[in-house]
């Protein structure tokens, strides 16, 4: 772990870069294959990166949700991650919303949100957007 902490061996940036990726890749978790989209139960922490941008989430929605449950979940690998969320947020037909989140590999590294969608239905399945 020091070549990835102190660059001891004056490795290029590039270099480095590609293998903090690789190392990602390696981590991933199982059934996210490198760039495909797959779905699962959302765990803790993937309920927890919602929660740390759901103030932008209402904000882009021009809303505050009292019902914010999770339906669906899905995530896809890439130089980071990719979630994906089904959020039920109302009572009403349409009453579901569809919101990707990147983050960054790296443990300190802040989930970033990407984009809501609102006005799905029950019915919408959940896929890559």
């Amino acid at each position: 772990m020091s070549l990835l902490c102190n660059n001891s061996n004056n490795m290029k940036p590039s270099t480095l870069l590609l293998l903090s990726f690789v190392v990602t890749l390696a981590i991933a978790q199982p059934g996210a294959p490198p760039g495909g989209f797959s779905t699962s139960d959302p765990t803790k922490e993937h309920i927890d990166i919602l929660e740390k941008v759901r103030p932008e989430i209402e904000k882009m929605s021009k809303t505050r949700f009292l019902q914010f449950d999770v339906v669906e979940f899905g995530r896809q690998v890439v130089a980071g991650f990719n979630y994906f969320y089904k959020i039920h947020v109302s009572e009403e037909k349409d009453g579901f919303i569809f919101v990707k989140i990147y983050r960054a590999p790296g443990p300190m590294t802040k989930p970033q949100l990407v984009k809501v969608e609102t006005g799905k239905a029950e019915e919408d399945k959940l896929t890559y957007f």
